[in-house]
């Protein structure tokens, strides 16, 4: 399998879940960020980024097993 379907919910995401990841696990840039400067970034609580974070994630493991699936 192409490895784009793994990767295909990632543009369902709002701007603010893909800001998340990217900083998150450093996908743009190499340089990871933690929760507490992804929550200021984007005028929320540490703890709210981390749940914002998550969701992304889950997200996108929903799709990738969706897509093994088929």
């Amino acid at each position: 399998r192409h490895f784009g379907y793994r990767l295909a919910g990632y543009h369902q995401l709002d701007e603010r879940s893909r800001f998340a990841l990217t900083s998150r696990y450093g996908l743009l840039d190499g340089e990871t960020h933690s929760f507490r400067e992804i929550g200021q970034h984007l005028g929320i609580t540490s703890e709210a980024a981390r749940r914002l974070t998550n969701r992304a994630l889950e997200h996108i493991r929903d799709d990738a097993a969706k897509a093994l699936a088929a």
